[in-house]
């Protein structure tokens, strides 16, 4: 199958509900940070599969970070393929975890008066500031806020942690905290963002689950060309292969209208001057690019790292020498140079 087959209509979803944010805070028995680590994994995977056997959780809560694993819309218990699957991995958690899941319905998010809408124009409610609807994005990280602000009081830690976190995401989830660091600054203390491309996927993965499914629509004169390269195609077709997620529920996912992925001649000059709503907006938290250098999806992410090198001093890229999107979570190179990125930007800022 090559990019060539695919010819997917554009996506047209005049109104989106988003199933609940599904979470779990995972808790160390010694404490060290009052900032938790916020972990958000990409399509077709699970968090406790990316970040729990991979050895990621288990590498923070050592440290004494709390750990909160969120999942993306339709990637929850409810849409596995196998719903004991996710529970033959071992996360090797430290002794005396305590683990608290939840969900958080996105119509039960309280709405903020005018005066508390934040400096991005927007809230968690599902309004910006002049009353309009968000993007699916946008409530998405309205949500995580909120999220961030819950668990500061709502935790079996004894304390309370701050309402902001070190956010770690991985392709999708990457760009979701980038997201998040743009629309909520002041829920991001810093933004390792890997695996993250600076063209979307989503309109060659909605093709090929159409396929899958036998539901593609007819193509037009207007229907957009397939966004990816044929190495990222074979690596999607082995990523849904291998998926814990049902193939109905990813179609769902990759049908939400998230919108443009990002306007890259914006980015290249852009800025993080320039308010959140602007296409060349940059994060003005700490960032850290991590990349495997034989990631055929992220292929083109490197080129972020140059535009957001100067936005900060303590930014900084790490690459992954022979890995790609799919073993660069398993790399200890990674995990160490994000929590030590993590470290770094508490010292700067304690």
């Amino acid at each position: 199958m090559t990019s060539a087959d695919f010819s997917p209509a554009p996506f047209a979803v005049p109104s989106v509900t988003l199933p609940d944010l599904a979470y779990t805070l995972y808790q160390p028995q010694q404490l060290k940070s009052r900032v938790p680590a916020l972990m958000i994994h990409g399509f077709a995977t699970r968090g406790e599969q990316l970040y729990g056997g991979t050895g990621w959780i288990r590498q923070y809560l050592r440290a004494g970070y709390p750990v909160l694993i969120v999942g993306l819309p339709y990637h929850s218990d409810e849409y596995l393929k196998d719903p004991e699957s996710m529970h033959a991995i071992d996360c090797k958690l430290p002794n005396n975890t305590g683990v608290r899941s939840r969900t958080i319905p996105f119509n039960s998010v309280p709405s903020v008066d005018a005066a508390d809408v934040d400096s991005a124009g927007v809230d968690a409610a599902g309004v910006d500031a002049a009353g309009q609807p968000l993007t699916p994005i946008h409530l998405l990280t309205g949500a995580l806020a909120q999220l961030l602000r819950t668990v500061a009081t709502e935790n079996d830690l004894g304390v309370e942690l701050e309402p902001l976190a070190h956010v770690i995401g991985f392709s999708f989830g990457a760009r979701v905290g980038w997201e998040l660091a743009l629309t909520h600054p002041e829920a991001v203390a810093s933004l390792t963002l890997g695996g993250l491309p600076l063209h979307g996927h989503l309109i060659t993965l909605r093709a090929m689950l159409e396929a899958h499914e036998g539901t593609s629509a007819s193509a037009s004169a207007e229907t957009p060309a397939a966004d990816s390269t044929d190495e990222a195609i074979a690596s999607f077709t082995s990523i849904i292969d291998g998926s814990p997620i049902q193939p109905d529920a990813l179609l769902k996912f990759v049908r939400i209208p998230f919108g443009p992925f990002f306007d890259v001649p914006a980015l290249r000059a852009g800025s993080p001057d320039l308010p959140a709503g602007h296409p060349g907006a940059h994060p003005r938290v700490p960032v850290a690019v991590v990349l495997g250098d034989a990631d055929t999806i992220a292929a083109d992410g490197a080129e972020l790292y140059d535009m957001v090198r100067e936005d900060n001093p303590l930014n900084r890229f790490i690459s992954l020498p022979g890995r790609d999107h799919v073993n660069a979570l398993t790399s200890g190179a990674f995990r160490r140079g994000a929590l030590a990125f993590a470290a770094e930007v508490e010292a700067a800022t304690s």
